[in-house]
């Protein structure tokens, strides 16, 4: 693919998100006082679903502001509630903390951290522990979209 081409897939991508976002919007905008939803609440609906996501040798399940856990032949806890920061410009991200803190350096305690990344759908990318204890789920939501009249 040559770089135009990468571009316009790129920016179709994030206009389709953009649309998507708005019906996000409406079923969080009541939540967006809170401010752990997002401006207009438009994180609100993560709130309301789990995600799976299977790499070579665990299964994640991603429950935004609920939980986080790693399952083999145990179920770890990796992460509980969530704390929402960023902007559209920079990137949004929810911490996870107040995991299990069995085999953690010094008795800290796992966590998640999702990156957000605008996209058409809600989808766990990819699953890291980039740092002992410290897993990082990168996750396409339109929520992570600007909004619509901002594409």
């Amino acid at each position: 693919m040559d770089y135009e081409h990468t571009k316009m897939r790129e920016l179709n991508i994030i206009k389709e998100g953009s649309v998507v976002r708005q019906s996000y919007v409406e079923k969080g905008a009541s939540y967006a006082h809170e401010g752990n939803f997002g401006s207009e609440g438009e994180f609100y609906s993560l709130s309301q679903e789990c995600f799976l996501f299977k790499s070579p040798g665990y299964m994640y399940e991603v429950c935004p502001y609920y939980n986080a856990t790693q399952s083999s032949k145990e179920v770890w806890l990796i992460g509980t509630g969530g704390k929402l920061a960023g902007s559209h410009a920079e990137g949004f991200q929810l911490t996870m903390g107040n995991g299990r803190g069995d085999h953690c350096p010094d008795g800290k305690k796992r966590t998640t951290i999702i990156m957000f990344k605008c996209g058409p759908s809600d989808k766990i990318k990819y699953v890291s522990e980039k740092e002992t204890c410290i897993y990082v789920v990168k996750f396409d939501t339109p929520a992570a979209c600007p909004p619509l009249e901002a594409t």
